[in-house]
């Protein structure tokens, strides 16, 4: 008796399920396994969603609407699991899904809060861009792209961001400011965001054939912040040939900085040591009117001061301190002013060699805020003017006094007595020369002022006649006695006296007192313990090192290196990274 296929079924709790099923053993049962066939798809075709996902056919695989049903009722469920065995089984049987199943994917696996699905994630958008990169989304990559960078995962967010650019798409430059955001939070993520970064500008910039195309820049160019915080990053982790490259595609692009931006190029160069570029761009500041935001110039400022000081060059150190001095409060900007632009110039003046960041003296972008203490320590804002602190000060006098130009500070300090600017009196200055023991520069300097005719105070000379007496130096005492004796003849009360001592002076000048510590003379201490000779050199080698790497003239850069550690100066990290 010839055996019919009958399914088994059993029915519980509403839910109709299939256990097996007897095979047909010939051609006749074949026929009514066929027929059988039909019907029990029809009775399938109305089972639940959820059985279908629970229990496939053994005879049959999954179909796509079957997976698909599979991979919508998981992501509707928040099944992650399941979301992705179903990707990979529909990979495995019928290639990859269409784009609108792939978006809703990555968007959904974007917001799980785990760091180990948002790898799954990105593992999946790296196998799918394997295969064919046109089925992935700009929008919903740039929302992984967003949450790896938020859960500091950053080598996968730049991954991402740089799939959409190789595809040819421009990112959202919204999302990408969040995606820098959280990447220069450390160290790899800033190396990574400025990598990015650049490959970002130079994608914008091959997608302009003419001028006639150049609005597609505007995204990007109006974005100052997005640039700023990397570059602020790129400070922070010292990766100055990155924050140099960044600058230069800013000009390319056309992105109009802010004080924000000229604050932290001032970083950048005087890092680097490039002095040329701080001090053309005190021109282009000198220009304007008056400065609002002062507070924000004192990177700018104190920049330029430091590296006058580590290149030695007090002359232009004592310019500076000058016009500080001058810098009157600051006024509103009227009229034209208004619309003028600052220049930041990086190398050369040549616009086919050279670059230039145009900046507005009065934006300041609220999306991204800037410390405004002072770097170095050597400027402070007092009364809405900048002014230079007694470490500047001391730096100033120190370096004046190593490089044996005590006629930069003579001629510093004859300037702000002669125009009235409110600095260092030269009592003071001289005053703590003589505590310090450097009596022959503070003799030069009493020497200068009376050359240039400004009144100095007799208990000056004689603080200075006591301190040769205390070393023990007769003749300076002798010289100098003759010294303070024509300086006396200008006292009304003074008398020529053969017997001529210090006491009798001492008696008309009623001053016995011995010099008194002073908040400079501490300045001085602390500048003296770290003063470095060598300064200068180490910033000429790198300058040299980082001119041949730039100019991909590596064998040279390699020789001035060599150079280098011969003289045992070993330069800064930042110049090779």
């Amino acid at each position: 008796m010839a055996i019919s296929p009958t399914p088994a079924t059993t029915t519980s709790d509403s839910k109709l399920t299939v256990d097996f099923f007897i095979l047909p053993s010939n051609s006749k049962q074949a026929d009514c396994y066929g027929s059988w066939r039909r019907q029990s798809a029809l009775a399938i075709h109305h089972l639940p969603m959820g059985t279908i996902a629970a229990k496939i056919l053994p005879w049959e695989a999954p179909s796509r609407e079957t997976l698909l049903r599979t991979i919508n009722a998981a992501l509707d469920d928040g099944n992650v699991d399941d979301v992705l065995q179903a990707f990979a089984n529909y990979k495995t049987l019928h290639g990859l899904p269409e784009p609108r199943v792939l978006d809703r994917m990555i968007v959904s696996l974007s917001y799980a809060s785990s760091r180990r699905w948002l790898q799954r994630a990105f593992d999946m958008v790296l196998s799918v861009y394997q295969c064919n990169g046109n089925l992935l989304n700009c929008g919903s990559l740039m929302k992984l792209a967003l949450a790896l960078a938020r859960d500091q995962m950053p080598i996968p967010a730049s991954t991402v961001v740089r799939i959409i650019l190789e595809s040819g798409k421009l990112p959202d430059v919204d999302m990408l400011t969040m995606v820098y955001l959280h990447m220069v939070k450390s160290q790899v993520g800033s190396y990574l965001a400025a990598d990015v970064l650049c490959e970002t500008c130079e994608c914008f910039l091959e997608q302009i054939g003419d001028r006639r195309q150049l609005k597609k820049l505007d995204p990007i160019k109006s974005n100052v912040t997005l640039f700023n915080m990397v570059l602020k990053s790129c400070v922070d982790f010292k990766c100055m040939i990155k924050a140099q490259r960044i600058m230069e595609l800013m000009s390319l692009v056309g992105v109009v900085a802010d004080v924000n931006t000229v604050a932290i190029a001032s970083l950048v160069f005087e890092m680097v040591g490039q002095q040329v570029e701080l001090v053309n761009m005190k021109r282009s500041i000198d220009s304007f009117a008056s400065l609002p935001f002062i507070q924000h110039y004192l990177y700018f400022y104190g920049s330029l001061l430091n590296l006058h000081f580590k290149y030695n060059d007090m002359d232009a150190a004592a310019q500076l301190l000058v016009d500080l001095y001058r810098q009157q409060k600051p006024r509103a900007f009227v009229g034209d002013s208004v619309h003028k632009q600052g220049v930041i110039q990086i190398g050369s003046g040549n616009l086919k060699t050279g670059f230039r960041i145009m900046f507005d003296p009065i934006k300041v972008d609220k999306g991204f805020v800037l410390d405004t203490e002072s770097q170095f320590g050597l400027l402070a804002v007092i009364d809405g003017n900048i002014r230079p602190s007694e470490k500047a000060l001391a730096k100033f006098i120190v370096g004046c006094l190593k490089a044996s130009k005590v006629r930069a500070l003579s001629s510093f300090l004859i300037t702000l007595h002669k125009e009235d600017l409110k600095g260092p009196s030269h009592s003071d200055v001289i005053s703590a020369c003589i505590l310090m023991g450097w009596l022959h520069a503070a003799h030069d300097i009493l020497d200068d002022l009376e050359s240039a005719e400004i009144p100095v105070l007799i208990c000056t000379y004689m603080s200075l006649l006591r301190a040769y007496e205390k070393e023990n130096k007769p003749e300076e005492v002798n010289r100098f006695l003759q010294q303070i004796q024509k300086k006396a003849y200008t006292m009304a009360d003074f008398h020529t006296n053969p017997s001529f001592t210090i006491k009798d002076v001492a008696k008309i000048v009623k001053d016995e007192m011995p010099l008194r510590n002073s908040s400079l003379l501490s300045s001085l201490v602390q500048e003296i313990e770290h003063y470095s000779s060598r300064e200068h050199l180490t910033f000429e080698f790198n300058n040299s090192i980082l001119f041949f790497c730039k100019a991909n003239m590596m064998d040279d850069a390699l020789s001035t290196y060599k150079r280098m550690r011969e003289q045992n100066d070993y330069g800064y990290v930042t110049v090779f990274i």
